[in-house]
């Protein structure tokens, strides 16, 4: 059975705030918060919208293999496709490409200024970052279960006996 209109639009409200009280407000507009505290909570439970919030969460959500696909990018990046001999970057190159979700921040700046003859100058510098190539290929490595961390302990062990009103030993095993 398909969500009312009303439904619907709690269903989009709770999805961008993720507080059910606040949502039914925002949909129903009651007169008392108490209300929209009660009512949200019930159709949270209310089992379409339920559904309707578990589907929409997993079509937003990333897979593990996309989550791997991209990691993997990341970890192959490499810029000199888009590097022009001068150093400059062709990010509509990388565009076309579909290449911008390796870039972690575009920077540019402008500057501007008069020379002491009057003259005056304007300088543009744009400021690339990458995203952690070597941070990528860590967190693949702990997916492939390529690395072990060893834990190594040294010291005394304390117990501690906890005896029950009874005179008991109550210690948990």
């Amino acid at each position: 059975m398909a969500l009312s209109s009303k439904h619907q639009a709690f269903v989009d409200q709770y999805l961008t705030c993720f507080n059910s009280t606040e949502a039914y407000q925002r949909v129903y507009s009651p007169k008392n918060r108490a209300v929209s505290a009660s009512a949200g909570h019930r159709l949270l439970r209310n089992v379409e919208i339920e559904e309707a919030i578990r589907t929409r969460l997993q079509e937003k959500a990333m897979s593990a293999d996309e989550v791997l696909m991209r990691l993997a990018d990341n970890a192959r990046a490499d810029m000199g496709e888009w590097l022009t001999d001068d150093g400059e970057i062709d990010i509509a190159g990388m565009k076309a490409a579909q290449k911008t979700k390796l870039l972690r921040k575009v920077k540019r700046t402008r500057r501007s200024g008069e020379t002491e003859q009057g003259n005056t100058w304007e300088e543009t510098t744009i400021e690339v970052e990458l995203h952690d190539a070597q941070a990528a290929l860590v967190q693949l490595g702990k997916h492939h279960k390529l690395f072990t961390d060893q834990v190594q302990q040294s010291g005394e062990v304390i117990v501690k006996v906890q005896y029950g009103d009874d005179g008991t030993d109550s210690t948990p095993e």
